[in-house]
């Protein structure tokens, strides 16, 4: 009786066992969890896909390369895009377990990539080639990535790996650091191996003593595999389970869809839950399937959300700022801009904000989602500076003067920048339109401008040369010769004419008298622009003036 008891006890122990499971990672955070596999099963060589999701505006935290590894295999490497990464003794993630039908001590590795991953790529081409024949060789791969953003509300995850020799019956008790709120989807993905079909060869999954179904069946990724992995492909964002290359987010698990949103299977907010996959079909019911690791993603529906945002906030006025969103938890939000154009917004970003008078001004964020509202008022966070002083150009002769006091000038040619031109006065090189900008010490900007300016005129009449100014002139306009090569020029006639070639004064030989400097009474011609042609013995030379 006793050794029919023991034997008893010692089938059991074999058949059903409860163990702590290894945990790869566990973390709490703001952003989203993905994961895909895929598996050549028997075969050992092959190429294929793993399709994620990433949200591209997000930074990775975690990602990892998970293998199982079927007796003591030699190391090799894997291709995944540009990464070859070796699975060797240095990556092995389990102590070793035995599978006596395919070459004994087994175990799972994981190669951390996080900062080989970026948030961008979605797609990930895998190769690789080793010698397999069923035993002693690496098998079903999955890749894991964990991704921060902080436009997202909380996310748990945690990655458990395989610790028992290959039985029948495997259970585990799996322990979690945060709770799981039931109230938003809850993700349990599997990843495991060498299951042919879900009615001859594969496992029933039990979560909670609620049996999920029997998965089974060859990677969607590898039609072509034989007795593959099976696994589940999922991304877990904003509260929401999604699944990815074939996999459903409800709560059943069946053939090749090895992904289960267990959310009603458990009590809400509990840490602990057990487990059982059961082996069925295959070799008389022989123990020859591989549950590598299982991967969970929850979230949080109790989370509040906190307002949060920054600006450049000293602006001079006619100009505009942007606002940069740093809340947390959000889903939506609502903005208030006091004195600014517009004075509401619902982005997330809000952009283009103007302010056009001098004062200091709130701005006010509510951020919302499912579980309530968070307020943030700043008084007076917007200073718009005074206006700067006014400004203005006044014409002396060929100098152009801006108001003096300003912190710094620049002026500017028919919208052209004068290289060099930074005083407060500019000495005008040609005829044509002219502004400033002036800068006061808050950095605000005013601008002046002036038009029609003639410069002072030089006209070159054999070895003189002529100038004419003040340009523009109010009384009298002197013409002279700048070198002093001679005081009289051989001279027939001067006649001025208005705009549109009117002539309007004509200049007697006798006052003239062939003497420089000449002198040409304007005080009787109307503010304008005019044309004072010379007549000489052998030419005509004409040139442009201003009357004020």
């Amino acid at each position: 009786m006793k050794k029919t008891v023991a034997l008893s006890l010692y089938f059991y122990s074999i058949l059903f066992s409860v163990t702590a499971q290894v945990t790869l990672y566990e973390d709490q955070f703001q952003g989203g969890v993905t994961g895909g596999s895929f598996s050549t099963g028997v075969s050992g060589t092959g190429n294929g896909v793993i399709n994620l999701h990433i949200d591209p505006a997000s930074t990775i935290r975690k990602a990892y390369l998970i293998a199982g590894r079927l007796g003591p295999a030699a190391a090799f490497t894997v291709t995944l895009n540009a990464l070859l990464l070796t699975f060797d003794a240095s990556n092995q993630a389990t102590p070793a377990f035995n599978c006596s039908l395919y070459g004994g001590l087994s175990a799972v590795h994981a190669i951390d990539i996080t900062s080989q991953i970026s948030p961008a790529v979605n797609t990930y081409n895998i190769s690789y080639s080793q010698g397999g024949s069923g035993a002693n060789f690496f098998t079903d791969f999955y890749l894991y990535v964990a991704y921060e953003n902080n436009a997202l509300p909380m996310v748990n995850t945690v990655i458990f790996l395989k610790t028992l020799d290959f039985i029948v019956t495997e259970q585990y008790t799996l322990n979690l650091v945060h709770p799981i709120d039931t109230l938003v989807p809850v993700g349990f993905a599997m990843h495991a191996g060498y299951m042919c079909d879900s009615s001859t060869d594969g496992e029933n999954i039990t979560v909670a003593s609620t049996l999920l179904g029997d998965i089974g069946g060859g990677d969607p990724n590898n039609p072509a595999s034989l007795c593959a992995g099976t696994a589940g492909s999922f991304y877990y964002e904003n509260n929401t389970l999604f699944g990815l290359n074939g996999d459903s987010a409800d709560q059943a698990m069946h053939g090749n869809d090895a992904l289960s949103d267990m959310k009603s299977l458990v009590p809400n907010m509990t840490t602990s839950f057990d487990v059982q996959f059961e082996h069925f079909g295959g070799f008389g019911s022989s123990p020859d399937n591989s549950m590598w690791a299982w991967i969970m993603a929850y979230g949080n529906s109790n989370v509040q959300p906190t307002a949060l945002f920054a600006s450049p906030n000293h602006i001079c006025p006619g100009t505009c700022t942007d606002f940069t969103n740093h809340s947390v938890y959000a889903t939506s939000y609502q903005w208030f801009f006091s004195g600014g154009t517009p004075a509401v917004s619902t982005d997330i970003n809000p952009s283009v904000i103007c302010y056009n008078s001098p004062g200091q001004y709130d701005v006010m964020l509510i951020a919302t989602n499912a579980n309530g509202i968070d307020t943030l008022l700043l008084q007076n966070y917007i200073t718009v500076y005074p206006y700067p002083a006014p400004q203005g150009i006044t014409q002396s002769g060929d100098t152009l003067f801006a108001n003096a006091g300003a912190i710094s000038y620049q002026w500017y040619q028919g919208g052209n920048l004068i290289p060099g031109a930074t005083e407060y006065f500019y000495v005008a090189q040609g005829s044509g339109n002219y502004n400033v900008v002036a800068t006061d010490a808050n950095g605000c900007e005013v601008e002046a401008a002036i038009f029609d300016v003639i410069a002072e005129v030089k006209l070159a009449i054999g070895n003189m040369q002529l100038a004419i100014f003040p340009n523009p002139v109010e009384n009298k306009l002197m013409i002279h010769d700048l070198y002093e090569n001679s005081n009289r020029l051989d001279i027939g006639s001067i006649v001025i004419y208005n705009s549109i070639g009117e002539r309007v004064l004509a200049v007697p030989l006798q006052t003239v008298n062939c003497q420089l400097p000449i002198e040409v009474d304007c005080r009787l011609l109307p503010p304008g622009v005019y044309w004072i042609e010379f007549i000489l013995r052998d030419k005509m030379v004409h040139s442009k003036f201003l009357k004020k």
